[in-house]
């Protein structure tokens, strides 16, 4: 009877975390699994605690990285421990019991099933071990195959979370948006990469929403930090004049409900649960900007160049160190 009780709980660990697997790599909505949720919350708040006491950007930046292994590795070990319990009874490894099968031989096994080595008892059980052998082996291909699916959408959202931080940052090289859109009068394009930018906030909050480890992934350049970019345009939405037709309303109402899209994203996978922000959509969208810049290792009441170059009030989120 026992035997029966360790296989079944073995098995039902090797099931939850096959779930778990393809409900972070599959799952585009909501694609946080409970492995990946409690991983990446755990070890960022421990880098984030180190990164307040001595501005640690360098280990935010490879946190990302880190949190990404950590999450597949958790995984393996989850499998481990699920095929270690299922081979436990004697007649799995020994059935003539003419050897002594210990715990650290069961974990070999199913170690050399996961990863894909010789194992050294596969046979020894005859059927049925024989193809709940196989069955551990085809778990451990399948977590390397989702492991690398996983790896390269994350890798490219990770990327055009950048660019369109940079395609941001490209507006207000040396002034206010606003200023940028008055350049050439009447004939600004500045609301033709407004528009870019809602598209790209658009897709980007999807992918938050399907990949929730990407806003995990820290940047270094002030550039390249999608809060701090939307922290600029959020001033300059806050600080356009309505009257202003070098970028119409029709470009900025989608801008804005692109932007609250993301924030409601970011909200719901990266910053702290039950966060309480305002019920004004203006006040909200700030509150949330200022929460994500804080979650994400930068300060809000510091002042930089970027107060200077973009004409930001003093209160202005901006960078630490």
């Amino acid at each position: 009877m026992g035997d029966v009780l360790w296989v079944s709980i073995g098995a039902t660990v090797v099931v939850l975390t096959l779930i778990d697997i393809v409900a972070t790599v599959i799952g585009v909505s909501r694609g946080h699994g409970i492995v990946s949720r409690v991983v990446s919350r755990t070890m960022w708040a421990g880098g984030l605690a180190v990164h307040r006491r001595r501005s640690a950007h360098w280990l935010l930046s490879a946190l990302g990285p880190a949190i990404f292994v950590a999450i597949t590795l958790a995984w393996a070990a989850l499998l481990i421990l699920g095929w270690t319990l299922v081979f436990l009874p004697d007649a799995a490894l020994s059935p003539t019991n003419e050897i002594t099968i210990g715990w650290w031989d069961r974990i070999d096994h199913a170690c050399a099933l996961v990863f894909g080595g010789s194992a050294p008892f596969a046979q020894a059980g005859g059927q049925p071990w024989s193809f709940v052998a196989r069955l551990a082996r085809f778990t451990g291909l399948g977590l390397a195959s989702f492991g690398l699916a996983y790896a390269l959408p994350v890798v490219g959202s990770v990327v055009r979370f950048r660019a369109a931080a940079r395609l941001t940052a490209s507006l207000h090289p040396d002034r206010h948006i606003i200023d940028t859109a008055h350049i050439d009068g009447s004939e600004s394009v500045t609301h033709l990469h407004l528009i870019n930018l809602t598209t790209s906030l658009n897709q980007l909050a999807q992918e938050v929403n399907a990949y929730p480890i990407v806003p995990y992934f820290h940047s270094t350049e002030e550039s390249a930090v999608v809060p701090i970019q939307l922290r600029i345009v959020d001033e300059y939405l806050d600080r356009r004049d309505p009257d202003d037709s070098s970028v119409p309303d029709s470009v900025i109402i989608p801008l804005t409900s692109a932007i609250d899209a993301m924030l409601d994203q970011v909200a719901q996978h990266f910053l702290p649960v039950g966060l309480d922000v305002p019920d004004d959509r203006a006040e909200r969208r700030r509150a949330l900007i200022d929460a994500w810049l804080e979650r994400d290792g930068w300060t809000v009441d510091h002042s930089t160049q970027l107060t200077e170059h973009v004409g930001m009030r003093q209160d202005a989120n901006v960078p630490a160190g």
